[in-house]
C-alpha cells in the first residue's frame, strides 16, 4: 500500500491540527465556539458553504447580529432557563447575501476545569430549512382538506334540502 502525496498532505494535516480543529473540520454542520457574551471565538470552515461567511469574517462577531430578530427574543428566553443541560433550539440565521437559513442549534456551555464556572459554549448547527419548507407545505396541505371537506358538506346540504 502506498501513499499519495495528496495522502501524504492529508496526514500531514492531520497531525498538525488540534483535537478541537479535527472535530469542527469533519462534518457539514456549523460548529462554533462563543463566548459567554456571544462572541465567535471559533468557527468551523464548512460555514462558508452554509452561510457564506469566511471564519475571519465571524470571529470577533457576536452571535446575535446574526439572528433573525423575531427569533432573537425567543432564543434569549431559552438560554436563560437554560441549566447544566445541552439544549436544542431552532431559529433563522441570516446568510451573508441578505436571506434567511433555518438553522437547528444544540448549546452546551463549558465549565473551566477547576473552578467549574462556566467559561465558554459550543454549538453545532445544522440547517433544516428543507423540513421548515415540508412542514410548511404540510400545514398547508392540511388546511386545503379541511376546507375541501367543509365546502363537499356544504354542497350536500344544498342539494339535499330537508324535508320537512
Amino acid at each position: 500500500m502506498s501513499f499519495t502525496t495528496d495522502d501524504q498532505e492529508r496526514t500531514k494535516s492531520v497531525s498538525e491540527n488540534t483535537p478541537h480543529d479535527l472535530v469542527l473540520d469533519q462534518n457539514i454542520d456549523v460548529k462554533c465556539r462563543f463566548s459567554l457574551e456571544g462572541t465567535y471565538l471559533q468557527v468551523s470552515p464548512n460555514c462558508e458553504y452554509l452561510l457564506g461567511y469566511t471564519e475571519q469574517e465571524l470571529i470577533d462577531q457576536n452571535y446575535q447580529d446574526f439572528i433573525h430578530p423575531v427569533d432573537l427574543k425567543k432564543l434569549h428566553m431559552q438560554l436563560e432557563k437554560m441549566n447544566d443541560s445541552i439544549e436544542t433550539f431552532s431559529f433563522r440565521i441570516q446568510h451573508k447575501d441578505g436571506h434567511y437559513i433555518w438553522m437547528e442549534t444544540t448549546v452546551a456551555f463549558i465549565p473551566h476545569p477547576e473552578t467549574k464556572q462556566y467559561v465558554e459554549a459550543i454549538a453545532v448547527a445544522r440547517d433544516i430549512s428543507h423540513r421548515k419548507k415540508t412542514e410548511q407545505h404540510m400545514m398547508e396541505s392540511e388546511k386545503l382538506s379541511v376546507t375541501g371537506q367543509l365546502a363537499a358538506g356544504i354542497a350536500h346540504e344544498i342539494r339535499n334540502p330537508l324535508l320537512l
